[in-house]
């Protein structure tokens, strides 16, 4: 476990809410539902904290024209897993990433999504940013969302794939479950996590939902 609470704060090495806004295009979420199922659980080399040298946590290439936005490897992590499925999934809009992103914004949602600061909101910020998503209320999140979360003193942080809330009998939320890569799961897989001491804190769980750019 203490490898994985590197990861969330190397990030900055593994705020101000922004309005939350109706999505201005069609949301790419059935498509995320579909792409995290392609990817069998512990497969492409398994959890790999750090990546290895000049790779970024992802299990392939993600590139416009000649230039690698991401280097894929053997071996894969939390917020290398969670940009490469955003980046097939925009590969069904028109034109795919090539049409939505230039290797300088392309390079910034990168740097974004991968938390450059403790605390970081991760796609939600990257993802209105680029103009390829909007900030989500708890309330308001489905599967397929992205979302990153963070404990109660930010030493502890995880990027996912959003499937759903757990609820107590008076439809309190106390737990999340998700899609991602994580050391417990040895890799991809399907995990939950509590909210509440000892787990994430509710108040710095943050989501969005991609879209394609209209």
């Amino acid at each position: 476990m203490r490898a994985f609470l590197v990861v969330a704060v190397g990030l900055a090495g593994c705020g101000h809410t922004a309005p939350i806004e109706p999505a201005p295009t069609v949301s790419l979420n059935l498509r995320v539902l579909s792409l995290i199922g392609e990817y069998p659980a512990k497969g492409h080399g398994g959890y790999a904290w750090p990546a290895a040298p000049g790779t970024a946590g992802t299990t392939r290439d993600l590139q416009l024209g000649s230039t690698v936005i991401a280097h894929g490897g053997s071996g894969n992590h939390c917020v290398g897993m969670t940009l490469e499925v955003f980046w097939r999934a925009v590969e069904s809009c028109a034109g795919g990433p090539p049409a939505a992103l230039d290797v300088p914004r392309a390079t910034e949602l990168k740097r974004q999504w991968y938390v450059p600061r403790l605390g970081g909101a991760g796609p939600a910020e990257a993802l209105p940013a680029a103009g390829l998503g909007v900030r989500v209320a708890q309330e308001d999140a489905l599967p397929g969302d992205f979302v990153q979360a963070w404990n109660h003193d930010e030493t502890f942080g995880h990027s996912m794939v959003f499937l759903g809330w757990k609820r107590d009998a008076a439809g309190q939320i106390t737990g999340i479950k998700y899609w991602s890569s994580q050391p417990w799961t040895d890799g991809i897989g399907i995990s939950e996590g509590e909210i509440g001491e000892g787990g994430f804190d509710l108040s710095r769980i943050y989501i969005a939902r991609a879209t394609c750019r209209g």
